[in-house]
């Protein structure tokens, strides 16, 4: 997912050029033939200009690349998204689509205090903590990062000595059993 404030007339030398530089990435190294089949690739961006600035209304664009002389979808795999920020401007009270909540979203982000109820699902409210996280100062940040580091740790070494532990008790259990059948071979002499 990109979000493309670049020059209007760029945006799809952009777009070619990420969507191109995956396909190549997925494909297989030093395979031969023509067997192999790729992934579905799509790319997913959120403009902030406006695609056709003739049309103010649409905000949402599905495309696929076709030939132009039958319409043909040359590879229906490869879908290209575009959300045009500019073009967005339905309220709060007229979000009806799942996509009309994420453009509000998107283009509201930077204005909303916390998550609207609207908004309450767990991906929106994840945006809203990678939001609070990308406004620490400096030092928030390297405080914050050391403390997840600290967690990864402790909880490392938990899970460390709970494995270690349970490793223990599986060699004393085995003892114990070798011992007891040991003990009732002796007694059957």
């Amino acid at each position: 997912v990109l979000r493309l404030d670049c020059p209007a007339d760029e945006w799809d030398a952009i777009a070619v050029s990420y969507t191109s530089g995956t396909i190549s990435r997925l494909t297989k190294r030093g395979r031969t033939g023509n067997d192999y089949e790729l992934p579905p690739v799509y790319f997913v961006a959120v403009l902030g200009f406006r695609l056709d600035p003739s049309n103010r209304a649409k905000y949402y664009y599905s495309a696929k690349i076709i030939d132009e002389f039958d319409q043909e979808v040359l590879y229906p795999k490869l879908s290209y998204k575009m959300f045009v920020l500019p073009n967005f401007n339905k309220p709060l009270t007229g979000l009806d689509t799942i996509i009309d909540q994420w453009m509000y979203l998107m283009k509201h982000l930077d204005e909303m205090e916390g998550l609207p109820k609207y908004l309450d699902k767990r991906i929106f409210s994840r945006i809203f903590v990678i939001g609070e996280l990308a406004s620490l100062t400096p030092e928030e940040k390297m405080s914050y990062i050391s403390n997840l580091e600290q967690k990864r740790v402790y909880n490392a070494t938990i899970a460390y000595a709970e494995k270690e532990g349970m490793k223990k008790g599986l060699e004393k259990g085995k003892l114990e059993e070798r011992a007891r059948i040991e003990s009732i071979a002796l007694g059957m002499k």
